[in-house]
């Protein structure tokens, strides 16, 4: 299981830099890292970010998990993508 949430971890590293509207690394990103108030996602930007999120982890983000609180911090993102592919 530590193998998924290290892939996880990468991967969601890794689009949030491909996507990201201000240049950062992965080694930017940290737990509390804010997508919006920190690297200026808008709107827009978020839900195209969480399709690819979908599409990369093969699953669904319900509506009840789109609140700035879960998919706005690095960390609360990465634990609801770990929970949804166990």
């Amino acid at each position: 299981m530590m193998n998924v949430k290290i892939n996880v971890d990468e991967r969601l590293r890794e689009l949030i830099v491909k996507d990201s509207p201000v240049s950062i690394t992965c080694g930017d990103i940290k737990e509390d890292t804010d997508l919006i108030n920190d690297l200026g996602f808008d709107s827009i930007q978020i839900m195209k970010f969480l399709t690819e999120v979908e599409n990369e982890f093969g699953i669904e983000i319900e509506d009840e998990y789109l609140s700035l609180e879960i998919i706005g911090k690095f960390g609360n993102l990465k634990e609801t993508i770990e929970a949804r592919i166990h």
